[in-house]
């Protein structure tokens, strides 16, 4: 994209009545404001070089500091509310898009994709990546049967080969979710108690389980972690889930403090959260031993869907593409971070083709340890065929993403707009 520029200036955090990063609200004068004793404010919604204006980097204010940018395009459309992402940590990154024939793979962090078969015999919803097993594995499920195909980090662009699923007793098709743990790989689809779960301990070989409570038949309720030591989550949407403490084997009810939507765990501990954003905490997962967090981001609507992935630990920090409901040019690519999922700071992700406005078009995220990511919106049928890759420690873009819903007419005050200083 294009940048404005000025000359570069050298941060000074005592100079002034300012520091990098205020704010003021200003007649619009324009993409820049300088004032006369040398500071330079931006506009919002605005977008300049980093490396024309040093000032903003060297003063870490994250808010200032935008990531990534835009992939080639797709060569298939995503489908609303069935895909997901993996990545190995490697450069490699699959998504799953509810495709009978292809999975979409980049093996450059996510600059460029290709269609790859994945012979798995239907459409293929979700994706993980089994570090026990050096896997790729891919779920997708008809009424009475899981679907499922593998491929290593190095054969991942080529044809995946196909396994033989497990058999489902009355599910809901293209509902499956796939996760892996350092033991086991599971799946779980919507419909169905008796198969309606399965477990891998070589992510090739699958035994049907049978749940405790049918999961959602919406493909995007559907959340399934694991918390270690044999323990894994499945939610479904509601205040009730399943539980397992022996691997996925076996599976009793759980009941969730809130209608949950999405789910983590890392360090000990399991995040989930509901459509609005508020979080709760618990070292187990078991009734009764959620902690409230509360609504870290306040106003913003965070994970408000894309079955769990939508918040994701990288190893490091907590990872979520944030919605809100702003649907003009200032919703691009908000996105948070946290390093204990109680604190949480909203940065930008440059390049985003499409602006939230809406629950279909709501983004996920990925990241790896390196702190390289992907963000894609749940439905790019309608919009510009493309995801944003980047890395959370590079910043692409200095500015602030905001949009003002004043407007002017004749013989009315222009309206005011948001400036921040960058220089």
């Amino acid at each position: 994209m294009p940048f404005a520029t000025n000359f570069p200036g050298v941060y000074q955090p005592n100079a002034g009545s300012s520091q990098i990063g205020d704010q003021m609200s200003f007649m619009d004068v324009g993409t820049l404001l300088t004032k006369p004793n040398g500071e330079v404010w931006l506009r919002n919604g605005q977008w300049v070089s980093p490396t024309a204006y040093p000032a903003a980097i060297q003063a870490k204010v994250p808010y200032l500091q935008a990531t990534g940018q835009a992939s080639a395009a797709l060569p298939g459309n995503l489908v609303n509310n069935i895909f997901d992402i993996a990545t190995d940590g490697l450069g490699n990154f699959v998504i799953a898009y509810g495709n009978g024939t292809n999975i979409m793979v980049s093996t450059n962090y996510g600059l460029t994709w290709s269609l790859v078969a994945h012979n798995a015999g239907g459409n293929i919803t979700s994706v993980c990546w089994d570090a026990k097993d050096s896997l790729f594995v891919c779920a997708g499920n008809t009424t009475v049967l899981f679907l499922t195909s593998t491929a290593t980090s190095a054969g991942v662009a080529s044809a995946w080969t196909a396994r033989t699923g497990s058999a489902i007793t009355a599910g809901t098709a293209d509902t499956a979710r796939v996760r892996a743990s350092s033991s086991e790989v599971v799946m779980v689809c919507g419909g169905a108690t008796t198969g309606g779960g399965s477990r891998s301990t070589n992510g090739t070989t699958w035994s049907a389980t049978n749940l405790s409570i049918a999961l959602s038949t919406t493909n995007n309720a559907n959340g399934l972690t694991s918390l270690g030591s044999g323990i894994w989550i499945s939610i479904l949407g509601t205040t009730t889930g399943n539980r397992s403490t022996d691997g996925g084997s076996t599976w009793s009810s759980v009941t969730l403090p809130l209608y949950a939507a999405n789910s983590v765990f890392c360090n000990g501990i399991l995040l989930i959260s509901d459509s609005g954003g508020i979080l709760y905490s618990s070292t187990t997962g078991a009734t009764g031993s959620f902690s409230l967090i509360g609504k870290p981001l306040g106003s913003y609507q965070p994970f408000s869907s894309n079955y769990g992935s939508s918040i994701y630990f990288s190893g490091s920090v907590f990872i979520a593409s944030v919605f809100n409901n702003l649907s003009g040019a200032g919703a691009i690519g908000f996105y948070a971070a946290s390093p204990d999922g109680q604190n949480w700071t909203v940065k930008t992700a440059l390049g985003r083709g499409w602006a939230d406005g809406n629950g279909t078009t709501s983004a996920v995220m990925i990241v790896d340890a390196n702190g390289n990511y992907v963000m894609a919106p749940s439905n790019q049928s309608l919009i510009t065929p493309t995801v944003i890759y980047g890395n959370l420690n590079a910043v692409t873009g200095i500015g602030f993403n905001h949009s003002s819903s004043s407007s002017s007419t004749a013989g009315t005050v222009p309206p005011t707009i948001q400036y921040a200083r960058i220089k």
